[in-house]
């Protein structure tokens, strides 16, 4: 289904087609809980008030009869869609750090999937994760943690493409959606903002730190489907912590059998 693809600002639909009526589609857009605060208004002919109001019980939200003045249609349709870009970006963002969260990005990581279908267009997963975290949280205070959180989101954001996804999947975990054209672009991106990361001067209440991150990738179609890259780029992470943290761990498939490639600090 083409809608599946995107989350549209606004639904405007007719009250009566050739195959169903605008009230049988808008309650099964509603079933879609990406479109559970879509705004969906209705544009009709039909005069009948009962019509209107079963049309909003199915799931509209507003409802104009044709003909409309132009600019009152087009002036009500923006605020609607001014309102609901605002109310999206507080429910699918994370409040410390502005970057998708866990439940948003895993549904752009399930378009993504359905787009291979049709594109075959690889991409990499990547799992970030903050190395020795509690001790930072021990030593430190819990918020000179959340101040590491928030400079690990930042360098991800200003280091990232603008074609990549970015999200925290809660606590230092951070996840990472990455067309590329073969996987080593995607190892050398990561592991250029790993090398960046240990760089950084972390200052909080007087105290100054530095901390690393590890990494964990998993290709697609390597591995196909969300649960299958998840537990490939965990075991990932898995591996770059057993080394000693501070890596990057690329895990592949070639003739069937599992191929790993590091990139470490050698911490």
């Amino acid at each position: 289904v083409i809608i599946d693809d995107f989350v549209p600002d606004l639904i405007l639909l007719n009250l009566y087609y050739p195959e169903c009526l605008g009230m049988e589609m808008a309650a099964i857009l509603r079933q879609k809980p990406s479109n559970a605060s879509v705004p969906i208004v209705f544009l009709s002919r039909e005069q009948n008030l009962s019509r209107h109001l079963a049309a909003i019980q199915r799931g509209g939200d507003d409802f104009f009869i044709h003909p409309v003045d132009t600019d009152h249609l087009v002036t009500s349709l923006m605020a609607r869609i001014r309102r609901t870009r605002v109310l999206r970006e507080l429910t699918i963002r994370d409040a410390m750090t502005g970057l998708l969260n866990h439940s948003t990005f895993n549904e752009r990581l399930e378009q993504a999937i359905r787009q291979h279908g049709r594109n075959s267009a690889p991409f990499a997963f990547a799992m970030v994760d903050i190395d020795n975290f509690k001790r930072i949280n021990d030593g430190y205070g819990h918020a000179a943690g959340d101040q590491a959180i928030r400079n690990l989101a930042r360098t991800l954001k200003q280091s990232l493409r603008p074609v990549d996804t970015l999200g925290r999947f809660g606590g230092e975990e951070f996840a990472i959606l990455m067309p590329v054209e073969e996987p080593g672009e995607a190892f050398r991106i990561m592991d250029g903002i790993r090398q960046k990361f240990s760089r950084i001067q972390h200052s909080h209440g007087g105290h100054t730190f530095q901390c690393t991150f590890s990494c964990g990738i998993a290709m697609y179609p390597d591995f196909s489907g969300m649960a299958e890259l998840g537990e490939t780029a965990d075991e990932g992470l898995y591996i770059a912590k057993d080394k000693g943290r501070n890596s990057v761990i690329l895990i592949q498939k070639q003739n069937g059998n599992l191929l790993v490639s590091t990139g470490s600090g050698g911490n």
